[in-house]
């Protein structure tokens, strides 16, 4: 459906109503047609379930960069910091070294 006050042509946005995720999507009829949204909903539905069905397989939470305070670690990163601190025990934050720290590590180094 189209308004007056629609900012873009294309607009998706989620919650969590009752335990469900429920996501709108609003678009522009003069930049697509229905059946492209359609195909959209559908092919962001099927990504979703992919998703979940990797999730539920797994016995403990897997940290992703977005969890961490630490920003700027790829998932790349992240994975070889985990397999080298695996023998401490499970990983649960990374956070960016203190001044002190900085100046001990500059030391040592």
């Amino acid at each position: 459906s189209d308004t007056l006050t629609k900012r873009y042509a294309l607009d998706i946005n989620g919650m969590i109503t009752d335990g469900a995720l429920e996501l709108t999507i609003s678009y522009s009829n003069k930049m697509f047609m229905k059946k492209s949204i359609k195909k959209l909903a559908d092919l962001l539905q099927e990504s979703l379930r992919e998703v979940l069905a990797h999730c539920v397989t797994k016995e403990l939470p897997e940290l992703t960069p977005s969890d961490l305070s630490f920003q700027g670690l790829t998932a790349v990163e992240l994975d070889h910091i985990v397999e080298q601190t695996a023998a401490a025990g499970e990983l649960e934050n990374i956070y960016s070294l203190t001044p002190m720290q900085k100046g001990i590590l500059f030391h040592g180094l």
